[in-house]
């Protein structure tokens, strides 16, 4: 079902939500969070939106979707306060157990409680809402999946206020996560909608940004994070488990090869940075920058990692689509690992499972300024050197 609310406001959206509610018998006591979309108008924003559907069956949601013009694409940034507050990134501590502590501090984000009913009663966005127009759609159903899903168009002032605009409309006691699936705020967590979520999450892949996921390590706040994690989860999975067998000599060097414009490889580089306590080096490819196997279809973004042992380097490639080779150089021995490049709905799934600041991913993060890049057909560059200055690493980078 969708029901199309032209030129309304979020008063009347509020209202209708629950008249629907009501003689539809439609409930929302297992919805489980706020989802908000932010997005371009020009976006291809229904990609987005059937993803959040599709996540929504494993996490019930209501999820908001706002859609600028591209007039106001950063205009979020305007309802921001006047304080002059900063938000501090990883970057800016010394050590890992400092950011650690900072994070255990970290104040968690809530949000107001307010009921559904009562939100009907708040008028203050009204008075953003008739400084622009918003195009709204409701649906439910079987155009939602298992979410009820509001879309929003907003064109003029309001577009620079989205913060309150959503606010009458999230639902009362439940997370709120917000997605930004193609541009991303400088700084998600002090963007307005960034602060009213507990969970932030970018793709750096889709953005514009060039070196987005550095720009990610710079900005950094606890609950960030970034669908290229996402994406490598399983691939983690099958070399963690290649690294728990023998000969478990010791690990002279780390080379991770990848397209140079695919922000997974970068940060499964600084994973193993930061596991291992050594340089990576990050061969760039030429390959596009979602890989293609022999037959056309999409890989997943590392295409090799080797890990270099005084008993015979341990070698991860990308074979297929659908499968990865393990060779143990020295055994004469190769095995294969089914792996599938993973969706956006699963990436997206997978992010909503977990809405505590993922540890794991800013010590990634932190590791990005252990890898260095060089290009896959640079022979005199195929190491990075052990005593790297991590400073000049970022040098590099800048």
């Amino acid at each position: 079902m969708i029901i199309n609310l032209p030129n309304t406001t979020t008063r009347d959206i509020s209202k209708r939500l629950v008249t629907v509610r009501e003689s539809g018998g439609e409930v929302t006591t297992g919805r489980v969070l706020t989802l908000i979309i932010v997005a371009s108008i020009n976006d291809d924003y229904e990609t987005f939106i059937t993803a959040a559907n599709e996540a929504s069956q494993e996490h019930p949601s209501r999820i908001l979707v706002l859609l600028t013009d591209d007039s106001s694409s950063t205009a979020s940034q305007s309802d921001s306060d006047d304080n002059g507050n900063s938000q501090t990134g990883l970057a800016d501590y010394e050590n890992l157990e400092e950011f650690e502590r900072a994070l255990d501090a970290m104040p968690t984000t809530t949000q107001p409680e307010t009921s559904d009913e009562e939100t009907t009663q708040l008028s203050a966005t009204d008075d953003v809402t008739s400084s622009g127009r918003v195009d709204a759609e409701i649906r439910m159903g079987g155009d939602a999946g298992a979410a009820e899903v509001v879309v929003m168009k907003l064109y003029g002032a309001v577009s620079r206020h989205l913060a309150s605009v959503v606010m009458p409309i999230l639902l009362p006691d439940t997370p709120i996560v917000a997605w930004w699936p193609a541009s991303r705020p400088p700084v998600p967590a002090t963007d307005p909608i960034g602060r009213l979520a507990g969970r932030r999450i970018t793709d750096s892949l889709s953005s514009s940004i060039e070196d987005g996921i550095f720009r990610c390590r710079s900005s950094y706040a606890p609950g960030d994070s970034d669908l290229a994690w996402s994406r490598i989860t399983q691939w983690r999975g099958i070399l963690a488990s290649a690294l728990d067998q023998p000969p478990f000599s010791p690990i002279r060097g780390v080379t991770i090869a990848g397209p140079s414009e695919d922000p997974s490889v970068d940060i499964a580089g600084g994973w193993l940075a930061d596991r291992l306590g050594m340089n990576v080096t990050r061969e760039s490819t030429d390959s596009p920058k979602v890989p293609l196997d022999s037959e056309g279809r999409p890989t997943i973004g590392v295409q090799s990692v080797t890990i270099h042992r005084d008993s015979g380097d341990l070698i991860l490639r990308t074979f297929s689509a659908h499968t990865l080779t393990i060779t143990r150089e020295g055994s004469g021995r190769e095995s294969r690992v089914a792996l599938t490049r993973r969706g956006t709905a699963d990436c997206l799934a997978e992010e909503l499972r977990h809405l505590d600041p993922d540890v794991i991913y800013a010590q990634a993060l932190r590791g990005l300024s252990r890898v260095h890049r060089v290009d896959a057909f640079d022979s005199d560059e195929s190491h990075a050197p052990d005593d790297a200055n991590d400073s000049d690493v970022e040098a590099d980078r800048e």
